[in-house]
């Protein structure tokens, strides 16, 4: 068996170190999330949900008296865009290579009105 250049043992163990650091801030930040966002999962669920949803009350769903952490609005948007992911992965799992362009284009054109509408969301709420 052949030993690796001394560079490539240097070049291999600078990136374990890059990766354990990453890690190790991974790890402190998801703690200080859990300590500082509202207890419980709904108390987490809220959290996350304030950060991607206008949350107006009257346009979300409820259980009971509770509003879910998403709008309807929201709830359909980030379903869509999930449930559309699996099944392009479950369908074309080897597809290579980018799209058309004129596909491209049509993808950044609704990708750009989506997030205008969320910033509009934000601007008038």
């Amino acid at each position: 068996m052949t030993d690796l250049p001394e560079t490539q043992n240097r070049a291999r163990s600078a990136g374990r170190g890059w990766q354990i650091g990453i890690g190790v801030v991974a790890l402190a930040l998801t703690g200080l999330w859990l300590a500082l966002t509202p207890g419980g999962l709904l108390g987490k669920a809220d959290a996350i949900g304030y950060a991607v949803c206008h949350r107006i009350d009257l346009r979300s769903f409820h259980l009971g008296e509770r509003a879910l952490p998403l709008c309807a609005r929201c709830t359909g948007m980030y379903l869509g865009a999930l449930v559309s992911g699996f099944y392009y992965q479950l369908r074309r799992p080897r597809a290579a290579g980018y799209p058309p362009r004129a596909i491209l284009m049509a993808l950044g054109l609704c990708t750009a009105v989506w997030a205008l509408d969320g910033l509009n969301s934000f601007a008038t709420a």
